[in-house]
């Protein structure tokens, strides 16, 4: 099996990533990162690097030649379908984990609720560090005003994706499996549309192109569109018996 994507490292990962670890993670004695679709482990080499305090970072990835290259940047490594993952297999990789990551992970999940539930219960007191490309994004806009949508090989379109998101659906995701967002979500923007993203102007506003017109309720509202991803912390919610 090849390798499928660039071996490159999500801002908004590391954004959250650094938030967590920071803040949370400094109160920990062992500091157990889980990072479900790891790649090449490029993501985890940096923060392995960058942090100070003691940090175990292990990566479960399907992609045999991804993992021969994380294996030697990470704590450990283990080779397994998400789509078939369930918690013994999640507890052999790591037993226990204070922070779950899915980077650009979940919309290539056939069932994404199904793995969501498995980490709950795999990880019930372990927050979840999560990054998805936004289908809300202008260039959707722009596709669908033409009454086509071709796929690419990679980014928002992505043929292999199963599942496709916004930030509003994803928050929806995750509270059904009983989470809840403690940061975000943190918008990736698109470079053309930086400028739209920051006006100043009043709500509604009313984005125009060529061939469409969209109008804003809010400012979340213009920053999904101006956005290619965005990432969120999700901490599970405390049960009350």
């Amino acid at each position: 099996m090849s390798l499928t994507y660039p071996d490159n490292i999500n801002p908004a990962a590391l954004s959250l990533l650094a938030e967590y670890l920071q803040t949370k993670g400094d109160h920990e004695k062992n500091n157990i990162v889980l990072e479900l679709g790891c790649s090449t482990g490029a993501l985890g080499q940096h923060v392995l690097k960058i942090f100070p305090h003691p940090l175990i970072w292990i990566g479960i990835d399907m992609n045999e030649e991804a993992l021969a290259i994380a294996n030697s940047r990470l704590t450990n490594t283990f080779q397994e379908d998400l789509d078939n993952i369930g918690v013994a297999s999640l507890h052999s990789a790591s037993p226990s984990a204070n922070v779950v990551v899915m980077i650009d992970v979940l919309e290539h999940v056939c069932e994404p609720g199904r793995l969501l539930h498995t980490i709950s219960v795999a990880y019930p007191h372990a927050s979840v560090v999560c990054v998805l490309p936004n289908i809300a994004c202008y260039q959707t806009y722009e596709r669908l005003s033409l009454h086509d949508f071709p796929y690419d090989k990679s980014g928002i379109f992505d043929a292999t994706h199963k599942t496709f998101y916004t930030a509003k659906s994803a928050l929806r995701l995750f509270q059904n499996e009983g989470y809840n967002s403690t940061k975000g979500p943190i918008f990736l923007l698109d470079p053309p549309m930086k400028e739209i993203a920051t006006t100043t102007a009043e709500f509604p506003f009313t984005f125009k192109s060529d061939r469409y017109s969209i109008t804003l309720q809010t400012k979340e509202d213009l920053l999904s569109l101006s956005s290619y991803g965005f990432g969120y912390i999700f901490s599970p919610v405390v049960k009350m018996f």
